[in-house]
């Protein structure tokens, strides 16, 4: 579905549970922090929180794992691509088609639409706007710093580089964080690859931020909520005569 005339609403709402102790770093997340100090994020007001975004790319690529499978693809006529090696819109799909874009905006959109695989269709990609937004979740208990110790490694050998220790924060276990992501336009097939996700995280099955191998990042989704927002019960609800 695209955005030119609204559907449906979905929101789940909740409150993330860290099982394990957790580090969103504020630097690079992705890349381990060497032999310089690594702090967790903090928003203004120097509490911890976990930015929407880094959950979304935790999701995406869980969805992408997931659908990549054969096996899942074949029996459930889903598909993801690859978004750095085989994009299912590609540069070239975009210098094709370039002129449809700007004859008539609406058929390229659909046209995108058709073309772009499960996952994009939910998280959006460079040529179409994400479906779900997730709200930065911000703390609501807990949240009580520990330093830990790592050792940096040699990318070459695999082994301890002599010296090259250093320090990083994580959130401590037992922290809880307020959980609320919005979808809109979602057509049913994607409502139930979201929902896939979501019992994922009820069910503690996802880990996010760094150093997940190593046993950090472990949550879980508390006390979720759901409701359904469609065009008629929005006017039902808010519209006077």
């Amino acid at each position: 579905m695209l955005f030119d005339t609204f559907k449906n609403r979905i929101t789940y709402s909740g409150i993330l549970y860290t099982e394990n102790p957790l580090h969103i770093g504020a630097g690079d997340e992705s890349l381990e922090p060497g032999i310089t100090d690594a702090a967790v994020v903090k928003n203004s007001k120097g509490l911890p929180y976990i930015p929407g975004s880094s959950l979304k790319g935790v999701l995406r690529s869980r969805l992408e794992m997931i659908l990549s499978n054969p096996e899942v693809s074949n029996k459930w006529n889903v598909k993801s691509c690859d978004v750095f090696s085989k994009p299912c819109i590609s540069r070239d799909f975009i210098k094709k088609n370039k002129a449809l874009q700007i004859s008539n905006p609406l058929d390229y959109a659909n046209l995108i639409w058709e073309r772009s695989c499960n996952v994009c269709k939910i998280f959006g990609n460079q040529s179409m706007a994400a479906h779900v937004q997730i709200k930065d979740l911000e703390l609501l208990s807990g949240g009580e710093k520990e330093l830990r110790n790592g050792v940096g490694i040699d990318r070459d050998t695999g082994t301890a580089v002599h010296g090259a220790k250093y320090e990083y924060d994580v959130v401590a276990a037992g922290s809880e964080f307020g959980f609320e992501l919005t979808a809109d336009n979602l057509d049913e097939q994607s409502q139930k690859l979201l929902g896939l996700l979501i019992g994922m995280l009820k069910n503690g099955e996802i880990s996010i931020g760094a150093k997940t191998s190593r046993g950090l990042g472990k949550v879980r989704l508390l006390k979720v909520q759901e409701s359904l927002q469609t065009a008629e019960s929005l006017m039902q609800q808010y519209y006077t005569v």
